[in-house]
């Protein structure tokens, strides 16, 4: 489903990572229903806690709705720090 994230922004560097930025938006999709698994597979993905990690967050649904969902956020190494 369509969700907007408020003050984060989507940005690259070594890969493509939202993080927290007062007064930016970020549109989306919310994916629904997943279970366990899909995170263990999902943690696997973004590398936790290597490149990415994970956090609760309000994200709006299209209607203006509050939703806590999880979402992936970059880590030092992820924004270019050291290897």
């Amino acid at each position: 489903m369509p969700a907007m994230l408020h003050d984060h922004e989507v940005g690259r560097a070594h890969y493509f990572h939202i993080r927290k930025r007062p007064g930016f938006n970020t549109a989306g999709s919310l994916l629904l229903n997943l279970t366990p698994r899909d995170f263990q597979v999902l943690d696997r993905y973004e590398e936790i806690p290597r490149l990415y990690t994970r956090e609760k967050v309000e994200v709006f649904d299209e209607g203006g709705n509050p939703i806590r969902c999880w979402v992936y956020l970059p880590t030092a190494l992820t924004l270019g720090g050291e290897r």
